[in-house]
């Protein structure tokens, strides 16, 4: 059987072949969206952080059907939405980020954190507005990287 991807955000239902009895689920969190320079008072902005990644292996039944969830990304000052695929009796979910702090909880076998948003150390201070770099979703075999921070003005 091959793999099937399911990309874009939303809720779909996948329903098992005959002959399947197990699927190896993978899912990553929406990266969280960032503050820019006028939503913080004084200026200053930092980025969102990284989604989680989980993956575990799930049984299945033949002619069944099993919901899928895709976080979507956040927007300004937002969480991403948290990914997941519920098998017969576990569910493999990977958080999404939130605000600067990279999605991270999943109890599946495997999991990973999201990278952790950059900052402007600067951040409330009149006159900065330098914006920084996002953390990296984790992946299949690591955790994410932390997003670069600036100090400019």
């Amino acid at each position: 059987m091959g793999t099937q991807v399911y990309a874009a955000s939303g809720t779909y239902t996948w329903t098992c072949p005959d002959g399947v009895t197990s699927v190896t689920a993978q899912a990553w969190g929406g990266g969280a969206g960032g503050y820019y320079a006028s939503q913080i008072p004084g200026g200053g902005g930092f980025a969102g952080g990284g989604g989680e990644f989980a993956q575990d292996t799930c049984a299945v039944t033949a002619g069944r059907s099993y919901q899928i969830i895709v976080g979507i990304g956040g927007g300004p000052r937002s969480a991403g939405g948290n990914s997941s695929f519920a098998g017969n009796a576990l569910t493999v979910l990977a958080h999404g980020g939130s605000g600067q702090n990279g999605g991270r909880g999943s109890t599946n076998s495997v999991n990973y954190p999201g990278g952790v948003g950059g900052g402007n150390p600067h951040s409330g201070t009149s006159g900065y507005s330098g914006g920084a770099g996002g953390g990296s979703s984790a992946g299949p075999g690591s955790a994410g990287y932390a997003g670069a921070s600036t100090s400019s003005n």
